[in-house]
């Protein structure tokens, strides 16, 4: 899903904020999840990954611990 960001990003031109919403809020929505994931309120599962100024994957965070890398 990072490569899609990038990509869509990158080659599109589609404001990071649009990318983000339609990697991880519009996916929770359609699956029916969007009450659990997909954004970012108290209450959810605050899934989520820091991408660098690349858009590269610095850290994942699921379910509020921090799993893959490093926080700014």
């Amino acid at each position: 899903m990072d490569a899609a960001v990038r990509h869509a990003v990158r080659c599109l031109g589609l404001p990071i904020q649009q990318a983000a919403i339609a990697a991880a809020t519009t996916p929770a929505t359609v699956l029916g999840l969007g009450q659990r994931t997909g954004s970012l309120h108290p209450g959810k599962d605050a899934d989520l990954v820091v991408l660098g100024e690349q858009l590269d994957i610095h850290a994942v965070v699921a379910r509020g611990v921090l799993t893959h890398g490093t926080l700014p």
